[in-house]
């Protein structure tokens, strides 16, 4: 979990500052209390605008909270959450996804989500926090900056069960990515084959591959798969002559290749010094190169993967081109 940029806090009182280092820069009403404020100069402090109300009884900065983007928000709340919970429970599903900071797709924000013991009567949902109710054996379980956070494996498959597959899906890529294998995401699904929800978990399990490098060649794959032209392979390597280049997915048999085009694709192949254009142009000569190889190249970008006909029909038309080029 990236640790949140936290504001200058020495207009707080020493013991206060102290809490809310430890916090991520939240703190309580009762800490507040106990650092020498009293009820009133809480209110008077959110209503002049200097501290912002997470939730009822958790406080931040107004300058921190007034910064913060979606991500830290969510961690602030799930912060907030946990100082105020008493019941036992792990930080679980999307807010545990924040946490581990895996691949974001679609997901909402807006309810920190954690996990009760089976059994504890504990499911619900209130405005702000979803609480489920299922096993948590330590196995499943880690810590992140103190708090109790199902591991990165069983935050997929939570997540896998309640989300649409293409935002499950770019989840568990990731975590494959970072390390997870395989075997450990069908152990954990196979263990929880009669929870609710382990359908959808099942075709996330089948198809997630720690291959796709970002969110955008997961959600590639998944439309391939969507119009019936799934890849053959994905991270193709393609010897030209002016070296080796890797491509996003590859149609052997046709000699077809493809590649996913986003602007954060781009960022991350930025050199010291460069500038897009300059990505642009060595991506147009990696291209002819590839094509000189013997490859036809075809390129998607966000707004055309949500249309399977489109993919459909450029994938065939590359298969034809590449045939023609062949004879």
């Amino acid at each position: 979990m990236p640790i949140p940029l936290l504001p200058d806090l020495d207009q707080l009182p020493p013991s206060l500052r102290c809490w809310a280092h430890r916090q991520d820069g939240v703190f309580t009403t009762s800490q507040a209390l106990r650092a020498g404020f009293v009820p009133d100069e809480v209110t008077a402090m959110v209503r002049r605008g200097r501290w912002a109300r997470i939730r009822r009884g958790a406080y931040a900065l107004a300058e921190h909270w007034g910064v913060a983007d979606p991500v830290l928000r969510h961690q602030l709340r799930v912060r907030a959450v946990t100082l105020s919970l008493r019941a036992p429970s792990v930080v679980s599903h999307h807010s545990a996804a924040v946490l581990h900071d895996l691949r974001l797709h679609e997901m909402p924000l807006d309810v920190v989500h954690v996990t009760h013991p089976l059994g504890s009567g504990s499911g619900r949902r209130e405005s702000d926090v979803h609480h489920h109710e299922a096993t948590t054996p330590d196995t499943d379980l880690t810590r992140v900056r103190g708090m109790a956070v199902t591991t990165p494996v069983r935050t997929a498959l939570d997540v896998a069960r309640v989300t649409p597959t293409p935002t499950a899906l770019a989840l568990a890529d990731g975590v494959l990515a970072a390390g997870a294998t395989h075997a450990e995401l069908l152990a954990m699904y196979e263990r929880q084959l009669d929870w609710p929800g382990s359908r959808g978990a099942s075709r996330v399990v089948a198809c997630a591959d720690g291959r796709s490098d970002s969110v955008g060649e997961t959600l590639g794959r998944w439309a391939f798969r969507a119009a019936g032209v799934p890849p053959d392979v994905l991270q193709h390597e393609v010897r030209t002559d002016l070296g080796v280049f890797r491509t996003d997915y590859g149609w052997l048999a046709q000699r077809v290749v493809g590649e996913f085009d986003g602007m954060v694709k781009y960022g991350r192949l930025l050199r010291p010094g460069e500038s897009t254009q300059d990505v642009l142009v060595r991506e147009r000569r990696r291209e002819l190169a590839i094509e000189r190889a013997g490859w036809v190249v075809v390129r998607f970008t966000w707004s055309e993967l949500q249309r399977p006909a489109l993919i459909l029909s450029r994938v065939e038309r590359a298969f034809d081109r590449a045939q023609r080029l062949a004879s």
